[in-house]
């Protein structure tokens, strides 16, 4: 198997002022995590505020990057376990319809 390209929040990001500076903020990122990143765009998500009504648009930055040696480990051990689980549950199925129609004649 081979690594996955996975989508990450890089930070959460504020933008106050004027648009220039809002643009060139944006460049600052760009250049940052670029090299890092295959993919950058901006996400956003209305939060509510712990223990209030109020909310809040919180806007992120995030990147599509290869995944790492210990996600990649982390990943196929789920992948393995997923697997066995459904080989398992196909097996009961399988016993279980076999007990079931054991005995019928065509």
């Amino acid at each position: 198997m081979t690594k996955k390209n996975i989508n990450v929040a890089i930070q959460e990001v504020d933008f106050y002022g004027d648009l220039s500076n809002s643009i060139a903020q944006l460049q600052k990122y760009q250049d940052a995590y670029s090299a890092d990143h295959t993919r950058l765009y901006l996400d956003g998500d209305l939060e509510y505020y712990q223990y209030s009504d109020d909310k809040h648009y919180v806007l992120r930055l995030m990147g599509e990057r290869l995944e790492n040696d210990a996600e990649y480990e982390k990943r196929l051990a789920e992948e393995a376990g997923h697997e066995r689980k459904q080989i398992d549950h196909d097996r009961r199925q399988y016993e279980m319809l076999k007990k079931k129609f054991e005995g019928e004649s065509k």
